[in-house]
């Protein structure tokens, strides 16, 4: 079969794995709310597709509150798998965000679960917790695809390490996400699934590569998930919809069986992260993961235990915060330059000291830093499509136009011009010692978790206030802190963008469309200081007033 016949056909049977659970074409949102950024992501909880129980259980955004009401019989495992399974269909409707399927498995493990507390025996940790994983992990039984044609029918024997941790600890994997081709792109698009869109807007992309998941999260069709990210995957989609996730240090988590291009690559490696709708889901999730000992389940894991005194000291003290506004090579829309300053403002009236940050890297770091994301000339990715003669998406092949593979001498070359870009940022970070009032370095460094919100699809064009964080293997989390307001954030006309890059960015910021869209920030922390990140970030919600234990626009 050709690769078309093989993708209609892989989709067809999708589509007979939701049916149970699919809504009449006649109730879904017409095309006028689908661009209606404040419609569209509530129309689940005002159409009458869901029961009020259902909108009940997937409305408890907080995996301890949901864990709870399974520990105290108010909910069995069977009834809250079942609210998601139907959930998490209705946004597949929405936002095209699903790809494989494991509702099957999910049911009767569900009723495994809930047999298991009739028998009166102690609960797991995540006893009948749903999870969703991007199509990156492994579970027995399923494809892996990545987006490629040539992957289907290829079921895994194996579970990822991760799952097979989650379902150790009682939880529950039930569905897997879309996502790029070759994974290496901020659009989840590719031949075999198809586009995620934004569950604001259509006509807006939902970022990537773990934009399915960012979709699925913000539509309510999970309370929890699993993505990758290499330079920013799982942070710019929960940028674009307003969630929650973690970026943690190379070899904190276990990546296992996590299947990835370019495998073996280790000059920005790729890392698993988890992303949730409530920052306290992300802590929870965090910390129980931590405390599992992932090292005995990936050899390549740091044996290194939870600290909680690191989370409480920060989560507590005042915090000496580094803030970059601008990082010289796009500069941030208005409304995130001004949910930016709010927050400092904020930060100081709660005590916290604020010290101006400059990376001292200009834009041929940053090129550096992109020219990896090919290294091999694209060579893997072609491998793969000519399996089946499958095309490119049009950003895979706008971004491997110009690859070429480097030789071993170019590739040292570049990793010791990598090394002086991590050097650089260390000194500047050491150097902030002589500017604070304690004579200490910053703790940690906050700055916009992209320079936009959510942009139409396949304008995507910058990703710099990630991608740094990448190649220095530092921490960060992203978070919500407000909404675009087309009354407040006027374009500044009068602007001259400082590079050709910054100048395309400048150009797509437009108030009337992107009104009512989710802004997040960045927080980051140094290698291994997971714990000191998030009780920093608690410590900054609470300055900031936001609800740990809630989701945003809640």
């Amino acid at each position: 079969m050709d690769w078309k016949t093989i993708a209609l056909k892989k989709r067809q049977e999708q589509t007979e794995a939701l049916r149970p659970y699919l809504a009449p074409e006649d109730k879904l949102p017409s095309e006028e709310v689908r661009k209606d950024n404040e419609k569209f992501i509530k129309f689940l909880d005002q159409s009458d597709l869901l029961t009020d129980e259902e909108k009940a259980i997937t409305n408890i955004p907080d995996v301890v509150s949901l864990l709870a009401k399974i520990k105290s019989k108010d909910l069995t495992c069977d009834q809250v798998i079942r609210a998601y399974i139907k959930r998490a269909t209705l946004a597949h409707q929405l936002t095209n965000c699903l790809t494989e399927i494991n509702f099957d498995h999910a049911l009767k493990r569900a009723k495994e679960l809930d047999q298991h507390i009739e028998s009166g025996r102690e609960l797991l940790p995540l006893h009948g917790l749903p999870i969703s994983v991007k199509d990156q992990f492994d579970i027995q039984g399923l494809d892996t695809t990545m987006g490629y044609v040539a992957k289907v029918g290829e079921p895994k024997t194996h579970n990822a390490a991760l799952v097979d941790m989650l379902e150790k600890l009682g939880a529950i994997v039930f569905v897997k996400t879309n996502l790029p081709l070759s994974i290496m792109t901020s659009e989840s698009d590719n031949y075999l699934w198809g586009r995620t869109n934004n569950p604001y807007n259509k006509d807006l992309t939902a970022g990537g590569s773990t934009g399915g998941e960012s979709a699925l999260l913000a539509s309510k069709g999970s309370i929890l998930g699993w993505g990758t990210d290499l330079t920013g995957s799982v942070r710019i989609p929960q940028a674009m919809c307003g969630g929650y996730s973690l970026r943690p240090t190379h070899h904190r988590f276990p990546y296992r069986r996590v299947s990835v291009t370019s495998d073996g690559q280790e000059h920005i490696p790729s890392v698993i992260g988890p992303m949730s709708r409530t920052f306290s889901t992300l802590l929870f999730m965090t910390r129980t993961v931590i405390e599992e000992n992932p090292w005995k389940y990936d050899h390549l894991c740091v044996p290194m235990e939870w600290n909680q005194s690191a989370f409480d000291i920060a989560s507590k003290s005042k915090l000496r915060i580094g803030v970059q506004y601008f990082n010289g090579i796009v500069r941030p829309h208005p409304p995130v330059e001004r949910l930016l300053n709010e927050a400092v403002k904020k930060l100081e009236a709660a005590g916290h000291e604020i010290i101006r940050f400059e990376t001292g890297l200009d834009e041929k770091a940053y090129n550096l830093l992109e020219s990896y994301y090919y290294v091999d000339g694209a060579q893997e990715l072609r491998r793969e499509l000519q399996r089946l003669g499958e095309p490119m998406t049009d950003q895979v092949s706008e971004m491997v136009r110009d690859a070429k593979p480097r030789s071993v001498l170019q590739y040292w070359e570049m990793n010791l011009e990598k090394r002086k870009i991590q050097q650089t940022f260390f000194d500047k970070w050491n150097a902030t010692k002589d500017v604070t009032s304690n004579g200490e370095p910053i703790d940690v460094i906050l700055n916009p978790a992209l320079a936009t919100s959510a942009v139409p699809h396949n304008q995507t064009h910058d990703i710099t206030y990630t991608e740094l964080y990448s190649a220095l293997n530092y921490p960060c989390a992203v978070f919500p802190v407000g909404k675009v307001d087309k009354a407040i954030d006027v374009k500044d006309e009068s602007y001259v963008p400082v590079n050709d890059r910054d100048e395309r960015v400048w150009k797509k910021y437009d108030p009337e469309l992107m009104h009512g869209l989710p802004i997040n920030l960045q927080l980051a922390a140094r290698s291994y200081n997971e714990e000191k990140l998030l009780g920093s970030l608690l410590n900054v919600l609470n300055s900031l007033d936001i609800n740990p234990s809630k989701e945003f626009g809640a």
